[in-house]
């Protein structure tokens, strides 16, 4: 998980553009947003636009590449919450 005011995220309209933005942030995901930064859409993974970034270019289908976004409660208990990851095989990093 990365602190909100170190976070690199993407407008939905700007997703072509992430390749330089992965190149230049050094993240391997980005956060995918709408209208405003606290309307997190989905994720999008470096690995998916860097292996098949020719195919983005030419068929535009970028939007198929955002994965959903991964959301915590300030209340759940850590136990709980490993379980739900190691379930659902979500990366921590």
């Amino acid at each position: 998980m990365v602190p909100r005011l170190d976070m690199v995220p993407i407008k939905i309209t700007a997703v072509l553009r992430s390749r330089k933005i992965f190149l230049e942030s050094g993240h391997s995901r980005l956060p995918v947003y709408e209208d405003t930064i606290d309307h997190v859409t989905g994720v999008i993974h470096a690995r998916d636009i860097l292996q098949r970034w020719q195919i983005m270019i030419v068929n535009l289908f970028w939007a198929n590449f955002i994965r959903p976004a991964f959301f915590i409660p300030e209340s759940k208990r850590l136990d709980g919450l490993l379980k739900r990851c190691k379930r659902n095989l979500f990366n921590l990093r």
